[in-house]
């Protein structure tokens, strides 16, 4: 088997790679996938991948909510 994540658009920041989840989790609680989606109004939120990086942003719902976990 093989699996695959295809990339996600954001047109207001053409330049990044956006990854869609469909779950995360801390353990094995489920966080809520909302704060990591893509806001197409604004174009904030979503995950993008970045291999030249090795830290972690989290916007703050999204670490409050792994925090909370």
């Amino acid at each position: 088997d093989s699996f695959f994540t295809p990339m996600a658009r954001n047109s207001l920041l053409p330049t990044n790679y956006y990854l869609s989840l469909t779950a995360i989790s801390v353990g094995c609680k489920y966080l809520p996938n909302d704060v990591f989606c893509i806001d197409y109004t604004s174009g904030r939120g979503g995950v993008i991948l970045d291999a030249g990086t090795t830290l972690t942003y989290l916007q703050r719902p999204a670490y409050e909510a792994v925090k909370d976990t």
